[in-house]
């Protein structure tokens, strides 16, 4: 019993280390406070979102077309956080 609750453990760990995180995509426009990337829309907020760009704070001036960004969030709604190198 506990060999075969071991090899599911073991399923499930794989299965979580292949998922991995989102991909980076590139800004490729930036209306007010829509950002598309990578054929993707989020809203980005100045208080509820949190902008990373190199590692410091920023928030959605510092957003330029060409970064290259990480979002969280769904599309099509406002991004919870934007990670940019």
């Amino acid at each position: 019993m506990t060999k075969t609750i071991s090899l599911i453990v073991a399923g499930i760990a794989a299965t979580a280390l292949t998922v991995g995180p989102a991909l980076a995509e590139k800004i490729e426009k930036i209306a007010d406070k829509n950002v598309t990337a990578g054929g993707k829309t989020y809203e980005i907020s100045n208080s509820r979102t949190k902008v990373t760009i190199a590692g410091k704070p920023s928030n959605r001036d510092g957003l330029k077309v060409g970064l290259d960004c990480k979002f969280t969030g769904a599309p099509g709604a406002e991004a919870s956080a934007v990670d940019c190198k």
